[in-house]
């Protein structure tokens, strides 16, 4: 609680810059039965800012601010050699459960009442990264190389969640214009390389390489207004963009040759009884904003967007064999997208004028065509 004459200005941040796991293997490993390397991250978050009767007179900004950055890296060496009688896995995750709430009430005695901020960041990288000459094999087993959220493509369950709740209502005889704001920016890249010179094969068994990049987050904005006079505006917005890219060999400018060498010297060999190579992405996004105002001659507003425009799935195969004995699939698909945006602007026994903007982009390039899969298959492959 602050005084009427004090200006209300709250400000919580929780910030993890760096949170970062790393697995990797150099040399030799020979497993007699199943060998397995995991990389796995995880962050918790919550922030709450509740309170009633702030910034009475003329306000700041009350705000909760979180900012993450974690990844999960698996390394396996320059001419490593990796070798299990059953299963080789691989397995690469990075992933955080993020909640958000600011909920004020009774603000804006007199004037401009203080702003509500939410605003929730998450950068993730994910990577998994097979060194030159590098040799990965199951000799009778299967063998996975999984980067993200291992999960089936119809599942509609997410590891992953982002909750940025931001409410006020509005007490007093004149409030302003400022209302709630709730933010959330996504920036996940999930990744496979593989370098030249690499074998990695399951002859016997199943062979997977697999980048699966999934988010799931929500954004509310809510204020209800019941003042004298004044203005409302509530705003809800998520931008996201998702990265889920294989790079298998080495291109052609990578490679320098030496007196006697050829491009099929650096390429590598992939090759499974049944192969798999597929990069997906999941997303799951709502943004809603909710204004709602008894004042007469007001200006009640509510905008929600969600923009997912950045999307990127890219496939490539360079200087590289790759087969499958009975069956050999490579598919660049996004398995579920389900991104909603709703706004709701409204003004009750009054006069004034209600705006309600809902936007949710997708995909779409500078020709506004959706154009985000790519399998490049260069002159180097086989």
């Amino acid at each position: 609680n602050v005084g009427i004459a004090e200006i209300g200005q709250f400000e919580f941040l929780s910030i993890a810059e760096i949170h970062n796991t790393l697995a990797y293997v150099n040399g030799r490993v020979l497993a007699e039965g199943k060998l397995n390397v995991r990389a796995y991250d995880k962050v918790d978050g919550s922030s709450e800012l509740s309170g009633t009767t702030v910034a009475a007179v003329k306000g700041g900004v009350n705000s909760v601010t979180q900012t993450v950055s974690n990844s999960a890296k698996i390394s396996i060496g320059k001419n490593a050699d990796i070798e299990a009688i059953d299963n080789v896995k691989l397995d690469a995750q990075a992933h955080i459960w993020l909640v958000g709430t600011t909920d004020t009430k009774n603000i804006g005695i007199l004037g401009e009442f203080s702003a509500t901020n939410l605003n929730i960041t998450w950068t993730r990288r994910q990577n998994i990264s097979i060194g030159d000459g590098a040799r990965l094999a199951s000799r009778y087993g299967n063998l996975s190389i999984l980067c993200g959220e291992d999960s089936d493509s119809d599942s509609t369950e997410y590891s992953d969640n982002i909750s940025a709740k931001a409410e006020m209502d509005g007490g007093g005889i004149i409030s302003g214009g400022n209302g709630p704001k709730a933010y959330v920016t996504i920036d996940s890249a999930t990744t496979v390389n593989v370098g030249g010179k690499a074998e990695i094969t399951a002859l016997f068994g199943s062979l997977s390489i697999k980048t699966t990049d999934s988010a799931s987050a929500s954004a509310s904005a809510k204020r209800w207004m019941g003042t004298f006079a004044g203005s409302n505006k509530s705003d809800a917005q998520i931008t996201a963009k998702s990265i889920s890219n294989i790079n298998l060999g080495l291109t052609q400018d990578d490679i320098t040759l030496s007196d006697g060498e050829t491009l099929q010297d650096y390429q590598s060999y992939i090759n499974g009884k049944r192969t798999e190579i597929v990069s997906d992405i999941r997303q799951k996004l709502q943004a809603d904003a909710h204004s709602e105002t008894v004042s007469a001659g007001s200006k009640t507003t509510a905008i929600s967007k969600i923009n997912s425009m950045d999307n990127e799935q890219i496939i490539n195969l360079n200087n590289v064999f790759v087969g499958g004995i009975d069956m050999l699939v490579i598919e660049a698909m996004t398995s579920h997208m389900e991104n909603k945006s709703s706004a709701y602007a409204c003004i009750k026994g009054a006069t004034g004028k209600a705006i309600a903007k809902s936007e949710t982009r997708i995909n779409n390039n500078d020709n506004d065509d959706a154009a985000v899969a790519q399998i490049n298959v260069t002159s180097l492959a086989h």
